[in-house]
């Protein structure tokens, strides 16, 4: 990071990271002796041009965007006219109502570029995960002092144990956001 990089930028490594994570997956099904041959973008992310052809891009795959992008919806349908006896099997439903509306080809020279970059993001993890668990520590023990990092004076972490039994305070961060009193709080749960 430096002064020169721009909100574009750190949104792009964003969209990066979460292709190299898929890439590292594709890595141990293939592993694992499965052997995928192309990705499905659906929901929100298949909307994205420049993020499937990241995703392309990174994993040497091609990305098909559906014509219907709610996937989780199409294949409800699926099995339910499978059900009701309109298909004979889920495979002639999807092989009838899956309509591919776009799809993203690997550049080779990005793919080259990334698989260099992809050693480097498989090698941080394992690098810095004792420094995670420092930070860890670091952050609860400052939700001890019963103030979130944004200055709103909050119950203490045990307080909050005992009132909600699943939920604490990590030190102001955490994955799911509430607002609380018109300030942001971030929690985490258990």
């Amino acid at each position: 990071m430096s002064l020169q990089h721009r909100k574009e930028d750190f949104v792009r490594a964003i969209l990066e990271g979460v292709a190299m994570g898929i890439n590292q997956f594709i890595r141990i099904f293939r592993e694992g002796g499965a052997e995928p041959v192309e990705i499905r973008a659906c929901g929100g992310q298949a909307s994205s041009n420049l993020w499937n052809q990241i995703k392309a891009d990174v994993t040497g795959l091609p990305v098909k965007v559906p014509l219907i992008h709610d996937g989780e919806l199409l294949g409800m349908a699926l099995i339910a006219g499978k059900g009701a006896g309109i298909f004979a099997s889920i495979k002639d439903a999807a092989e009838r109502l899956v309509k591919i509306s776009r799809e993203f080809t690997p550049d080779p020279v990005c793919h080259r570029h990334y698989a260099g970059l992809q050693q480097v993001y498989e090698g941080l993890y394992p690098s810095l995960k004792d420094h995670f668990a420092s930070l860890w520590a670091l952050n609860a023990r400052g939700c001890d002092m019963g103030e979130c990092k944004d200055g709103v004076r909050e119950k203490t972490q045990s307080a909050q144990r005992q009132e909600k039994g699943t939920e604490t305070w990590i030190g102001g961060r955490g994955v799911d956001r509430k607002y609380e009193r018109g300030e942001l709080c971030l929690r985490e749960s258990m």
